[in-house]
């Protein structure tokens, strides 16, 4: 078969068209926070509003890089015994909590510099954990000059019939400065208002 100039084009555009069409089914299946989960997060952060912006991770904490087995279920019980979770419902609703954040999903919010937070795609990307993305923005991005924190977050998990939110955060203001906890929250009417809490690490 010879290839004439038309006969290139066409096979051109018949590459092009494969290479979008692989594109495309897999943004359509990238895990990405909703409406609702965006709306909660927004007003956690805006609880954490400082002098200057905050710099957030544009993925969710990916529970399956953090716990191993055993450690997963020690911490269930952990929620399950210390969270003020109705009796009825603990198990469920920390098991619902996990299953949301089993994969790390991309969160669709917005920066809002005037609530004090940038979703940051361009550091937070980087291998080394929330301590290593902290340092290295103090040395290489310019255009978080001044940032107080560096956050990563979960998909905040939201049992609608008990108004329970259940999200994890982490965050590194300093050397020594820096926490990982699991937040039981209370949700009504667009407010809300931290019940407990379960730490998981500090420095």
């Amino acid at each position: 078969m010879s290839f004439n100039k038309e006969t290139s084009w066409v096979v051109v555009v018949m590459v092009f068209a494969v290479i979008l069409s692989f594109s495309t089914i897999s943004l359509a299946q990238e895990i990405q926070t909703n409406e609702e989960e965006n709306k909660i997060i927004s007003i956690v952060l805006d609880q954490y509003k400082g002098k200057n912006i905050n710099l957030v991770s544009y993925k969710t904490w990916n529970l399956n890089g953090y716990l191993k087995k055993d450690s997963l279920e020690e911490l269930k019980e952990k929620m399950k015994n210390k969270l003020k979770l109705p009796e009825d419902k603990a198990s469920s609703i920390t098991e619902a909590f996990f299953k949301l954040n089993k994969k790390p999903a991309i969160i669709t919010l917005k920066t809002n510099r005037s609530k004090g937070y940038v979703i940051d795609r361009k550091y937070s990307n980087l291998k080394g954990g929330l301590f290593n993305w902290f340092f290295l923005v103090r040395q290489e991005g310019q255009e978080y000059e001044g940032a107080e924190a560096s956050f990563i977050i979960s998909r905040p998990y939201y049992h609608q019939e008990t108004g329970t939110v259940l999200l994890y955060i982490g965050w590194v203001a300093g050397p020594l400065y820096a926490q990982g906890e699991i937040i039981q929250y209370q949700y009504r009417n667009g407010n809300l208002t931290k019940v407990d809490r379960v730490i998981l690490w500090v420095s």
